[in-house]
């Protein structure tokens, strides 16, 4: 008899110097979640988390993970299971914990997130050769993890600043993510109750400057100062810019199901990425103000190269009705994710 629950991979170093037990390390990991005995090779969600860039586990999104890899004759689709990976990061420390860990700030989250996405999509081990498509990818996150979602799906300025600026800088030894080999491979990016304008949210939100100063400044600088006076543009979405190579479209006899994986010679290429924005009016920790001004700047940023950006742009803020947090284990979030596919 196959097993309904999904086989389960976990903390695997993502780093080929990766491996150890101390703190970093163990961030620098992914989990999979792989179903049991498919038909056909299953395609791939990958999740980021979220938590303020300073907190937060990819073990929060297990019981989503869970779900979407299970058989489970209760689902409210037919649809089969998803391979889903979960990705960690190194997290900026508390000040109690610099002294151990040393200080860590943008753009490491970014560069930890890229280097999950090789991994998963370019480097993964023979053990996992036959188990996930690579292509027809869902890359999404949740809070911060839809940051770096955003991050992934556009060409950021990576900018830590210096006590001498008052603005961020960017950093000219930081690359983006490979974009012929890697975005070719995402079918679809969703951000999930994200937050996309830095100054905007410290407008909105004053109290959130500790943490802002956490991830995003020198330890001597403390929490950002409020107002910002744009400081925070560089390491906020509208600054940044559409990158080449999105994915390819699957040709429309083609099995979306497929056992192989697509040969780009049947494919065309999109000229701008899918994007999912979704967001609980029920959030309590942020307004739709960080939605619309993604979908307002995005929209503006496709439009450049496609006739019909809202083709590309879905908006959702009634799927999900439960709070910050509380969406994660949710059923109704479990569906959305699935209905992706």
């Amino acid at each position: 008899m196959v097993s309904a629950l999904p086989r389960q991979f976990l903390k695997i170093p993502y780093l080929s110097d990766g491996g150890g037990e101390d703190q970093l390390a163990i961030q620098q990991t992914v989990d999979l979640f792989l179903p049991h005995a498919f038909e056909a090779k299953p395609r791939l969600l990958i999740l980021v988390h979220g938590g303020a860039w300073r907190a937060g586990d990819k073990d929060e999104l297990h019981p989503l993970a869970l779900s979407l890899a299970s058989r489970s004759s209760s689902s409210s689709t037919s649809k089969p299971p998803i391979a889903v990976a979960l990705i960690n990061y190194r997290l900026s420390p508390y000040p109690e914990q610099r002294e151990k860990t040393g200080p860590l700030s943008h753009p490491a989250h970014i560069e930890d997130v890229h280097a999950a996405l090789r991994y998963l999509l370019l480097q993964r081990p023979s053990t996992f050769l036959d188990e996930y498509q690579t292509q027809n990818v869902i890359l999404g996150g949740h809070s911060v993890g839809a940051w770096l979602v955003a991050a992934s799906m556009l060409d950021p300025s990576p900018s830590p600043p210096s006590p001498s600026s008052s603005s961020l800088e960017p950093v000219a030894s930081w690359s983006p993510l490979n974009p012929s080999s890697l975005r070719a491979k995402i079918h679809s990016y969703i951000l999930l109750d994200g937050i996309y304008d830095i100054d905007f949210l410290l407008d909105e939100y004053p109290t959130y400057s500790a943490f802002i100063g956490q991830a995003f400044d020198p330890p001597a600088f403390g929490p950002a100062q409020v107002p910002t006076n744009g400081r925070y543009q560089p390491a906020s979405i509208h600054t940044w810019v559409l990158g080449d190579h999105y994915a390819y479209s699957a040709p429309s006899s083609s099995n979306a199901q497929s056992s192989r994986d697509i040969d780009d010679n049947e494919r065309t290429r999109d000229p701008v990425p899918r994007i999912r924005i979704a967001h609980s009016r029920n959030d309590e920790l942020l307004t739709l103000a960080q939605p619309e001004l993604a979908r307002s700047y995005l929209h503006k940023l496709l439009s450049a190269r496609t006739e019909n950006p809202s083709e590309w742009i879905q908006i959702d803020y009634d799927s999900i009705t439960k709070g910050h947090f509380d969406m994660l284990p949710s059923q109704a979030l479990a569906d959305y994710f699935r209905a992706q596919f």
